[in-house]
């Protein structure tokens, strides 16, 4: 009996879960996908944004830009 493994890019899979919940709602203001850096995330937090979706790894470096 083998095992099997599975090795996902967390880019890719960030992309792909991003594009999925960006197609559930497109009110503006309600939903932003951060696609860009953490510049991007900092913006959409000052700005209020009720669903934000990103990886953890951008957050450590909103702290300076808020």
């Amino acid at each position: 009996m083998g095992v099997a493994t599975h090795v996902t890019d967390r880019r890719v899979l960030d992309q792909q879960l991003q594009d999925s919940i960006y197609q559930l709602e497109h009110k503006i203001g309600l939903v932003a996908k951060i696609d860009e850096d953490s510049s991007q995330l900092a913006g959409e937090l000052e700005k209020g944004t009720k669903i934000i979706i990103t990886t953890i790894q951008k957050f450590p470096y909103i702290l300076e830009k808020l």
